[in-house]
């Protein structure tokens, strides 16, 4: 007998801290808020900056990265969406839904549209990397899409510049501020750009991929990763002092 397992999001996974998202912007949301992270310890925050740094996970910090910044500020670990994809939890990061609901599953996904099996964030055919904007939009497929024009705060995306215009990004980042990035420097003075934006609340979702692509070609314990975690966090600590002010 099988018995099959179904995701909880019963209070500490990525859906109930975007359930905390949405009550600070004042959306509801049919999922619990996170249990260390309700809308009234947030409330009082001008600017509240969420940043998703793609296969850092909370093993590796623990195993690796003892003496860093991020470890020393470390409050809790919590679980990812289901599956825990990079097209996944960002699709999730964006719509404030379950994988369930939005359904981009993966990298790469087959659509009976166009019988193609397609690369969804940068929305082109897998094999002969052809842009399907001619084709299919993602508005063909899309089961959900964002909460971002109900927010009562400001809302700015911080992205990589390659992926900014896709087809991908105009659907699921749509009535939001879209900021490229071009490097890991530009990354962090986006962020910090997007906080003295304006004197508005904002909601900053700000997301990295580089260290997830390191861990595919190096490996999780390689020194390349390992390096580039120590340029990450050096950056945290360099962006935690310049916006110490702030609320």
């Amino acid at each position: 007998m099988v018995i099959m397992s179904f995701p909880k999001y019963n209070g500490d996974s990525t859906v109930n801290l975007i359930a905390s998202m949405q009550s600070y912007c004042w959306i509801n949301s049919k999922y619990d808020q996170l249990s260390l992270l309700g809308s009234t310890d947030l409330s009082w925050s001008d600017n509240v900056v969420l940043c998703l740094i793609d296969a850092m996970w909370y093993n590796w910090i623990e195993k690796y990265a003892k003496d860093s910044f991020l470890y020393k500020h470390l409050k809790w670990s919590i679980k990812s969406a289901f599956p825990s994809t990079t097209s996944t939890a960002i699709t999730t990061f964006s719509t404030w839904t379950t994988p369930s609901e939005h359904a981009i599953l993966g990298w790469n996904m087959f659509s009976k549209e166009v019988w193609w099996t397609i690369q969804i964030l940068p929305w082109k055919h897998k094999i002969l990397w052809t842009p399907l904007w001619d084709y299919i939009k993602i508005d063909q497929l899309a089961t959900e899409r964002n909460f971002y024009n109900e927010s009562n705060k400001e809302v700015y995306i911080v992205t990589n510049q390659s992926y900014k215009d896709s087809n991908y990004n105009k659907f699921y980042n749509k009535d939001a501020l879209v900021l490229g990035y071009r490097d890991l420097p530009d990354f962090f003075s986006q962020i910090e750009n997007s906080v003295y934006a304006s004197k508005e609340k904002k909601y900053i979702y700000a997301y990295w991929w580089d260290f997830d692509s390191l861990s595919h070609n190096h490996g999780i314990d390689s020194s390349e990763l390992k390096r580039h975690f120590e340029q990450i966090d050096y950056w945290f600590e360099l962006l935690s002092k310049k916006i110490e002010w702030t609320n």
